[in-house]
């Protein structure tokens, strides 16, 4: 887990074979770890904003409601015709930009309670280390044959019912797709990683800091 999304084990190893491909300036595993790193921030972003299909949806409605408005302040019959056009368009396409708001939330609510089931499941087995490392053999093994086996059974009934859906809006997995798309979209990742870690320090420095940190240069020349 890193984001609160899953990393696979095939955008692991594609990590690391392009990093080392097409990232020349920097090392492994430093810029495999960063590739990693960008690739599961882009996709939690993802899941908290607004899929395109719906966003696009959207702005067509407002785009249709202000061509509407104009319309209404004409008293011809052609815009009296496109009036009521538009008003059939703007009820198919509310109809179908609800329902997509309705799958999106829906698919989101799964996804925030499958990851919230994760990370219940690891603080849980941490407790457990915890308890059976102070000898408390009997909250361990309330733990580890009690709540423990219950989360899971929840965690999987999650995620059959999401890997289920074909037509789904969200992914919630980075797989080796995710890394060829920030390998060619660029820039360097790692930068970009730096810049979320210590936004200050990885900004471009001006030219007086620049110059101030530029060795100074002798004035004697050699012979």
């Amino acid at each position: 887990m890193h984001h609160g999304v899953r990393i696979k084990d095939a955008a692991l190893v594609a990590a690391a074979v392009l990093s080392n491909r097409y990232i020349a300036d920097r090392f492994l595993p430093d810029k495999a770890i960063d590739l990693i790193d960008e690739a599961a921030a882009k996709l939690r972003t993802e899941i908290d904003s607004m899929p395109t299909e719906l966003d696009e949806a959207s702005r067509r409605m407002m785009q249709l409601e202000i061509e509407k408005q104009a319309l209404l302040k004409e008293t011809d019959d052609a815009s009296s015709s496109g009036s009521r056009r538009l008003d059939h368009e703007l009820s198919e396409l509310r109809e179908q930009t609800d329902g997509l708001r309705a799958r999106w939330q829906t698919e989101k609510d799964a996804v925030v309670q499958t990851r919230e089931l994760r990370e219940q499941i690891e603080a849980t087995k941490a407790e457990i280390d915890r308890a059976s490392q102070s000898y408390d053999l009997g909250k361990a093994g309330e733990l580890k044959y009690g709540r423990l086996p219950e989360l899971e059974r929840q965690l999987h009934v999650k995620e059959v019912a999401l890997t289920g859906d074909h037509a789904r809006m969200l992914k919630e997995e980075v797989d080796e797709e995710d890394i060829a798309g920030i390998v060619s979209a660029g820039p360097d990742p790692g930068q970009q990683a730096a810049r979320r870690r210590d936004p200050e320090a990885a900004a471009p420095r001006g030219r007086a800091a620049q110059t101030r940190d530029r060795p100074a240069r002798s004035g004697h020349r050699g012979c």
